[in-house]
């Protein structure tokens, strides 16, 4: 008889306000903030676990600090007239909710049924978005619609703007803001299946979902990092007759679809394609160290950007290059800053034990080109973020959990 393990509320908050990070595009929907609806409540119960807890509030009381600190850089940007205050706290409110999320994962999935919960529910909803994206295509079919239309459509629905072309009538480029979690998605699922209890026909599924879900992003550094999570994740796990199955079916698909895939590859490599989207970074990175070089030490200020390239009107802060525009807006000191979040973040997660060093190493590189991902596209701080940053953590967590409490939890079922 399977045993149930009972979950905390604040826990069932954690993974309600996931998912809408993961399947809404901005946590919005009809000028309804459903993020930040569950976001005010998931902080009070996470407080309230901290509060009971003496290690987590140690680190409760750390991001406190940090976020005194950083608001310290909302008010440096004001010391320069062109930038708006508006604009500091837009982007103050960027980091706060990427902080807070990453805390409030490492607070509420410490318990061993929790983590593995979380990471189940990451996978199914990851998987989701991969077949909404089909719906998509093939309602743009049946309807006669272009895709970059539909995707239009869904932009204003949700007061953002998701990247989108047509590559043929009914075929185009689907990219959402949650698709930076697909390569660690492919990576524990060829991982972690057999810990996480998703049984062969649906592991299989997933990885198909989320092999169409990269290709179908569009984007060259998605595309490398699901091939690394592949690559990394049948390099670490444990095999048995599944991954054989896995890098089958993936072979006779590319084989199938031969024509098809390299279509697409050839055009998202086309001179014209890679020229237009290259030479754009390039002149944002330019315009960006001569901004970086003016303010090295504590830079410009929050909201505060290069007068010389401006990306989006809207929120002119923002840039593809987001390590660049974020060096000169908080200088070193800001970037030393972060760095040591992350490092204090991850260091009690990756211990680097004997039995998950090879797993632990193999996650770590799948940490670093999550950041060096940064580099080209503004990926590291937002809402959603914080999830692919948590997802690492518990996953390292995950890793190096005794094999004691991993058989003593194997055929349990996690109930809400």
């Amino acid at each position: 008889m399977r045993k149930t393990i009972k979950t905390s509320a604040g826990f069932s908050l954690l993974c309600l306000y996931t998912v809408l990070l993961i399947l809404l595009p901005s946590g919005s929907i009809g000028g309804i903030n459903l993020k930040m609806i569950v976001f005010f409540p998931l902080l009070i119960v996470t407080v309230d676990r901290s509060l009971k807890e003496t290690r987590s509030f140690k680190e409760l009381a750390i991001c406190l600090c940090i976020l005194n600190v950083f608001i310290g850089w909302v008010f440096l940007s004001q010391a320069y007239p062109l930038f708006e205050f508006r604009m500091g706290l837009i982007q103050y409110k960027d980091i706060i909710t990427t902080l807070a999320g990453c805390w409030f994962i490492r607070v509420l999935t410490s318990k061993y049924n929790e983590a593995t919960a979380f990471i189940r529910m990451c996978l199914f909803t990851v998987a989701i978005s991969g077949i909404l994206k089909l719906l998509i295509l093939l309602y743009a079919y049946s309807a006669g619609v272009p895709v970059a239309e539909l995707i239009g459509g869904i932009s204003r629905l949700f007061g953002v703007q998701l990247m989108t072309m047509d590559l043929s009538d009914f075929f185009g480029r689907v990219e959402f803001t949650s698709d930076t979690l697909v390569p660690i998605c492919i990576f524990t699922v060829l991982c972690m299946r057999k810990r996480l209890q998703i049984g062969n026909a649906v592991s299989l599924a997933m990885i198909v979902l989320f092999i169409l879900s990269s290709i179908l992003t569009f984007s060259r550094f998605i595309w490398a990092n699901a091939l690394a999570g592949f690559i990394l994740g049948m390099l670490v796990a444990k095999k048995d007759r599944m991954h054989v199955i896995y890098i089958g079916v993936t072979t006779a698909a590319t084989i199938w679809y031969f024509y098809a895939i390299a279509a697409i590859v050839n055009v998202r490599f086309s001179e014209r394609q890679t020229d237009s989207s290259d030479m754009e970074r390039i002149r944002q990175n330019v315009a960006l160290k001569s901004f970086f070089m003016d303010a090295p030490i504590f830079g410009h200020g929050l909201g505060s950007y290069s007068v010389q390239v401006i990306r989006s009107p809207q929120f002119p802060y923002s840039y593809e290059s987001q390590m660049y525009a974020l060096a000169g807006q908080v200088g070193i000191v800001g970037m030393l800053l972060l760095s040591s979040l992350i490092v204090n973040y991850y260091r009690k997660a990756f211990t680097f034990k004997v039995g998950a060093r090879i797993y632990e190493c193999a996650l770590l590189l799948m940490l670093i080109f999550y950041l060096a991902n940064g580099f080209v596209n503004p990926t590291l701080v937002s809402s959603v973020s914080s999830v692919s940053f948590g997802l690492i953590f518990v996953l390292a967590y995950l890793g190096k959990a005794g094999e004691d409490q991993a058989k003593l939890l194997l055929g349990w079922t996690v109930g809400a």
